[in-house]
């Protein structure tokens, strides 16, 4: 089956079920915003720092509300026995990620925009100055859906996924949070992109490149 008419049908299929269910895009956003709430008020803004906060918050809110996003999308897919139905067809299973992936990287994206209004509110910050961070945030969603959609893929086939799950997610994103953060920053800053954004494409075109390999093992055996 063309690989690339796999990749539009799943894609549309995700999308339209988004738009009639909208459970993952108001899973990412409640949960992200109740992130950067609890982190507004623990750690209070204090003059100067509001542009090194925020980035900090922001990334952790969407780090940790898009695994939750993450993790129900797959889990829906396999309780629903749609996954098996999908298996049965000669459709491409790198194909299938890609879209899964795409999807939720589009999903998670509308919701790290609508985090932004809160964080500028709490941060005292410019709303014109996200437009600058664009390219950082879009590359870190991008690297967050791949890897997180793998290792969803991955924790689905055991029984203690409950567990292993966030710990394979924080050991592979501590290096995308922190360039994602450095990212950010230099963006709110005013300062140009450096060895951040070199990071954050790299870790998307090595993850991509992992998880074409690995995805068809996964969903097959997951």
């Amino acid at each position: 089956m063309n690989t690339p008419a796999v990749f539009r049908a799943f894609l549309a299929k995700d999308v339209l079920r988004e738009l009639r269910t909208k459970e993952t895009f108001i899973s990412v956003a409640a949960f992200g915003f109740l992130v950067i709430l609890v982190l507004a008020f623990a750690l209070p803004v204090t003059p100067g720092e509001g542009e090194i906060r925020a980035a900090g918050a922001f990334w952790v809110a969407v780090l940790f509300a898009s695994q939750v996003g993450i993790a129900r999308a797959v889990d829906v897919e396999r309780a629903s026995g749609r996954m098996e139905t999908i298996l049965s067809t000669p459709a491409d299973a790198s194909a299938i990620f890609l879209a899964k992936s795409a999807s939720l990287s589009l999903f998670v994206s509308l919701s790290a925009l609508i985090l932004s209004f809160p964080l500028t509110v709490f941060y005292q910050l410019d709303p014109a100055s996200f437009i600058a961070t664009l390219p950082g945030t879009i590359l870190g969603i991008i690297g967050i859906c791949l890897a997180g959609t793998l290792l969803s893929l991955l924790a689905s086939g055991t029984r203690m996924r409950e567990v292993l799950a966030p710990i394979l997610f924080l050991t592979i994103f501590v290096p995308l949070l922190l360039a994602s953060v450095a990212a950010m920053r230099e963006a709110l800053l005013d300062q140009p992109y450096g060895l951040a954004v070199q990071v954050l494409a790299g870790f998307d075109l090595i993850i991509g490149g992992a998880s074409i390999l690995l995805a068809p093992y996964l969903i097959e055996e997951g």
